[in-house]
């Protein structure tokens, strides 16, 4: 429950007889002071309902008398209740839709290019950790053997096997062809693979050299070894792709495709709980475009819950998709559709942004 504090009384009816008038009286009805009230309410955690009763509850006696004048009729009141109640799902609509808005902004920032920066703040070049990972990028270079460049843009594997120029104090000088240029250029950074690197190791960009397509790295960290456990292509989506999520206990959710393999698909969902856990089958159906033709295609897919990751606004699930033969084309179609494009989009940066 909630108490009187909980409302400044004068804000209260400054918000009634506000509201009171434009049912009556605007002709547009121009709802923002209404919506800006509710939203400053919500941010207290005041319910919408109870602003509606205790606003009526507290001026009942001058709805009243702008009601009823001299009429002894009920019937001014029932009409003013129902345009007051018009109102108010008017008020409720404004501020769902902008709360819409807000979760497809999120959602795009989900889909967009970084899944993660590589903070290098802490390492000092001249550092022993930095300068031991030097010596081990030298004893390399001297065996004349290359090492593995990776990043990842939007989902998709950019990699290389590429040769080291020059090992020195202040850094290592590698040549790298346009596509792994662009992704290096957009992320300031690489991951560099090698047996006598372990895991690998992140490098961040000190210099490019466009025309040359060299670059020097100085400052590095070592890496997990996450990315090992990408073994097919993965792809984000272009813009918002929408996921119907269902099953025969009652399950009916909407989630948002954040990227997605021939056999896994990562999807948004925006709820604090979740009906479901690991290891339960739901239907997925969502709708992706083939670039062939610029159409269309509905897919229909058993999707089997794998993870499930809590994030601010809701959880990331990852499911393994059961596909049949014919879906599983769509899924490559895609898939396809979307390397391209990605490729395409690194080396028009490069042309654009580089030359």
């Amino acid at each position: 429950m909630f108490s009187s504090e909980d409302v400044p009384q004068e804000e209260l009816r400054s918000f009634f007889i506000n509201l009171y008038h434009q049912t009556f009286f605007s002709k547009d009805r121009d709802l923002s002071s209404c919506v800006d009230f509710i939203e400053r309410m919500r941010a207290k955690g005041v319910d919408l309902i109870f602003v509606a009763t205790k606003a009526f509850l507290l001026f009942l006696g001058d709805f009243s008398l702008q009601c009823f004048h001299k009429e002894s009729s009920i019937e001014p009141v029932v009409d003013v209740v129902q345009q007051i109640d018009d109102v108010m799902k008017g008020c409720s609509r404004k501020t769902v839709e902008g709360e819409e808005a807000n979760l497809i902004s999120f959602v795009r920032k989900l889909i967009s290019h970084r899944e993660k920066a590589v903070d290098f703040s802490d390492v000092e070049p001249e550092g022993k950790e930095n300068q031991r990972i030097l010596e081990e990028l030298k004893r390399i270079y001297k065996r004349g053997e290359e090492v593995e460049l990776f990043n990842i843009y939007k989902g998709l594997h950019i990699r290389s096997t590429v040769p080291i120029i020059g090992v020195k104090r202040d850094g290592v000088l590698l040549e790298v062809g346009p596509t792994q240029l662009g992704a290096i250029a957009i992320d300031r950074y690489t991951l560099l693979k090698h047996p006598g690197l372990g895991h690998g190791v992140y490098g961040e960009v000190k210099v490019i050299e466009p025309d040359s397509r060299r670059i020097k790295l100085w400052r590095f960290k070592r890496a997990e070894g996450k990315e090992e456990k990408r073994s097919s292509v993965r792809v984000k989506p272009k813009d918002i792709v929408e996921v119907s999520v269902k099953n025969e206990k009652g399950v009916d959710l909407l989630g948002y495709m954040l990227d997605i393999s021939i056999d896994h698909m990562n999807v948004f969902i925006p709820k604090e709980e979740l009906p479901f856990g690991e290891g339960e089958s739901l239907r997925l159906s969502f709708r992706l475009e083939d670039c062939r033709n610029r159409e269309s295609m509905e897919v229909r897919t058993e999707g089997i819950v794998r993870t499930v990751r809590t994030m601010p606004r809701g959880h990331s699930v990852v499911f393994y998709l059961n596909t049949t033969p014919q879906e599983e084309t769509k899924l490559s179609v895609y898939i396809t559709c979307r390397q391209k494009e990605i490729v395409r989009d690194i080396n028009e940066y490069v042309k654009e942004y580089l030359s």
